[in-house]
């Protein structure tokens, strides 16, 4: 949910992440990737605190963040290249500049 309250982000399997109005529980947008990119399923959602920007990271590692300035057309502003696996969590520093991000890491026992 974004700082105010205002918006609420779900993301789903289907490569969609659906921006609500919480006043009126109305569909305000909906993400997607990039046309003729290929992505995978968005697994990691985070608001900025104090700026109009969701970051968004996908099970192949890459981080998106959108302004949502105006929800109902938000707009990619860069994508970060992530991880070699998936992203299994964002945050943002208190001021919205730096951004952290955690990646399921896959293992195996072997030999036992």
């Amino acid at each position: 949910m974004r700082g105010d309250g205002a918006v609420l982000a779900l993301g789903d399997r289907t490569q969609t992440v659906t921006l609500v109005d919480t006043s009126n529980h109305t569909i305000l947008s909906r993400i997607t990737p990039p046309i003729g990119e290929a992505e995978s399923p968005w697994l990691a959602l985070q608001f900025a605190p104090d700026r109009p920007d969701l970051a968004v990271g996908s099970e192949q590692g890459v981080i998106s963040v959108w302004s949502i300035a105006q929800p109902e057309r938000p707009r990619l502003r860069f994508r970060l290249p992530g991880h070699r696996g998936m992203t299994a969590s964002l945050v943002f520093d208190a001021q919205g500049r730096r951004l952290a991000s955690a990646e399921w890491i896959r293992w195996s026992r072997s030999g036992i």
